[in-house]
């Protein structure tokens, strides 16, 4: 796969995302980090290895549509707010498992 990212688990290598560059959040990397945190992403028998700055935790939620006058990526559901206040932006993997 010349030109494209990869992740190495034991028995797979998978296309790399990085959620990061993909929400033009940071430039794209020339390297991965050795130390990156990744999480696989598994949809109809495609994988892909999504790279991630932290996971944060797992809570049920109430996803609440973007207003339609807020342009928004395809990889944006929604968002919620949380038991602290805070706003939380849902992200819809979709995009990045079609290929």
């Amino acid at each position: 796969m010349t030109g494209v990212q990869t992740c190495a688990l034991p028995i797979y290598i998978l296309p790399v995302i990085d959620s990061a560059e993909r929400l033009h959040l940071r430039a794209p990397r020339e390297e991965l980090d050795p130390d990156g945190l990744a999480l696989v992403l598994e949809r109809g028998g495609r994988s892909v290895c999504c790279l991630v700055d932290e996971v944060v935790g797992h809570q049920e939620v109430v996803i609440k549509p973007v207003s339609k006058l807020v342009p928004t990526l395809s990889e944006v559901s929604g968002a919620t707010v949380l038991g602290s206040g805070r706003v939380a932006v849902i992200l819809n993997p979709e995009p990045w498992l079609e290929g």
